[in-house]
């Protein structure tokens, strides 16, 4: 596992927290944005699907998702992002559980994993109150929407009052984002 990687949604947390404690600490109050489906919330950014039916109610408090990852991309499937045979490793990441494709011979993997109801809140917070890095991407329309770190083949993905994450890498580095935001529409599609 790649160490910039590991500790994705704990960065998440805490660039969460500094845009809390930003703008708590403001002298004058943010106008308030509402957002219809499909209407723009911020330049170039949707309202999440469930935050504009729900008349801005959000996506609420995360559930734990519990089933097997190896199921939201094939050994097939990675082997063809990856470039090189891998096999699976399925581990417990104090979550859902995680299927680390492992490539052989090479440290190319790809991670599925379904993290703690905790790491998925924080996600959530970031979708609803659309708080977003330098390096992080808002991701719509896949699933109730969730973030893409540019560049470093990782994203999180809410759906089903859960969520889960992909990370990727080859040898010669991350996957590509598109390359990652098409294995979350594959994934996502067979969340159960």
């Amino acid at each position: 596992m790649h160490p910039r990687r590991t500790s994705s949604f704990a960065a998440l947390a805490v660039a969460g927290l500094a845009l809390i404690l930003a703008a708590c600490g403001s002298s004058s109050p943010a106008p308030a944005q509402t957002a219809g489906p499909g209407q723009s919330t911020a330049p170039g950014q949707t309202a999440p699907a469930s935050a504009a039916a729900g008349g801005g109610g959000g996506l609420g408090q995360a559930v734990q998702l519990n089933f097997d990852p190896c199921t939201l991309i094939t050994q097939a499937e990675a082997k063809t992002a990856l470039g090189v045979d891998v096999n699976p490793l399925s581990t417990d990441n104090g979550g859902g559980g995680a299927c680390n494709y492992l490539g052989v011979g090479s440290p190319s993997h790809l991670l599925a994993s379904l993290p703690s109801s905790a790491d998925c809140n924080l996600l959530f917070l970031q979708i609803d109150s659309n708080l977003f890095g330098d390096v992080q991407k808002r991701v719509d329309g896949i699933g109730d929407g969730g973030m893409i770190v540019t560049g470093e083949g990782n994203l999180q993905i809410a759906i089903h009052h859960g969520c889960f994450e992909l990370d990727g890498a080859t040898a010669d580095g991350p996957l590509a984002d598109s390359a990652m935001l098409d294995l979350a529409r594959t994934a996502a599609s067979r969340v159960p």
